[in-house]
């Protein structure tokens, strides 16, 4: 049965045109390949965006937040990407203007998260003893953390804090946990809950001494159904990559918070039914189908594409395309 319910969530996604989602990824500087999520089936579109302007360059990442500057990105071809790419890496790097998606793989859902690169420091004004401090991270996600990863240190003076930019996005990351403390530790964690991926975080003072990092990765779960990595051009800068995908069903019609695609419930009920003709027609009982359940299994397929046409149509106004100063109304939006 439960064979049939997952062909059955496979057909329903195919008749409906896919779940499109939206996702985010957040960067690090010279960052030139991303590693997406397991539920990424493809891209329909991405573009990078740098957060609300200001100097030091820290503030939210979303597209939609005030003053962000959003750049399209476009797919290449293997061949288009390393023809443009040519001289890769000596452009530097900038916003990302191509991706090429390079592979795909499976691994056991038993594996763990990588840990987070070295954690990148600044300053922001506050008050402290002004006296080095020392940063690592963490990732985090629903089943555990990370151990620490490569810690920094930055020296602030007495009407200045220390402030860690977020680790890049990476699959199946949530949020990250910053550890502080003196030259070559103790180190302890200096939040009261995990910080979401793409957010800076000023490290209080005084520091807090109460938690210290992990000793073993729990955060399994990386790589249970593949992932797709994506290669950019020219390497980032600090922001985050935002795509559309269409998202591969998971999870045995799971309704759960922990499920990646959230399907639901008429989806479900869909799958359900297309399950419920698999049965039927293995019994020899195919007739009952055709009358009785086909009518509105076809019914309420038609009925989910129509819904998520409409919710996935993008609103007018909210993103400028910066290529001809337009709104969404020409072909990049549509």
């Amino acid at each position: 049965m439960l064979t049939f319910l997952n062909k059955g969530l496979e057909e329903v996604v195919r008749r409906v045109g896919g779940i499109k989602l939206y996702g985010s990824y957040p960067t690090v500087t010279n960052q030139t390949t991303i590693i997406l999520n397991d539920d990424v089936q493809d891209i329909v579109s991405a573009n990078f965006s740098q957060g609300n302007a200001n100097a030091a360059n820290t503030g939210s990442a979303s597209p939609f937040a005030q003053g962000a500057l959003v750049y399209p990105m476009f797919a290449r071809s293997q061949a288009a990407f390393y023809d443009d790419a040519a001289g890769f890496p000596a452009v530097g790097f900038g916003p990302p203007q191509e991706y090429f998606i390079y592979a795909d793989r499976g691994t056991a859902p038993t594996q763990t998260l990588a840990v987070p690169l070295q954690a990148q420091l600044g300053l922001v004004t506050g008050t402290s003893n002004g006296v080095i401090v020392e940063v690592g991270l963490t990732y985090t996600n629903p089943n555990g953390e990370t151990t620490i990863g490569p810690v920094a240190d930055i020296t602030p003076t007495t009407v200045q804090q220390a402030q860690v930019l977020s680790p890049q996005g990476i699959s199946n990351a949530s949020g990250y946990n910053p550890y502080a403390g003196p030259v070559g530790g103790p180190y302890h964690l200096q939040s009261a809950s995990p910080i979401a991926l793409g957010s800076p975080f000023t490290i209080p003072y005084p520091l807090l001494t109460v938690t210290l990092p992990p000793v073993t990765n729990t955060a399994i779960g990386a790589g249970t159904g593949g992932a797709l990595l994506m290669q950019l051009y020219p390497a980032a800068i600090t922001g985050q990559v935002n795509i559309e995908y269409r998202a591969r069903p998971m999870l045995w019609v799971d309704n759960t918070t922990t499920s990646w695609t959230n399907l639901d419930t008429s989806i479900q009920e869909a799958a359900i039914l297309f399950a419920l003709s698999r049965v039927l027609a293995f019994r020899g009982r195919i007739s009952e189908w055709s009358s009785v359940w086909k009518a509105e299994y076809e019914a309420m397929c038609q009925d989910l594409k129509e819904s998520i046409n409409r919710r996935t149509i993008p609103r007018s106004g909210q993103v400028r395309d910066v290529r001809n100063r337009g709104y969404p109304a020409g072909g990049f939006f549509g």
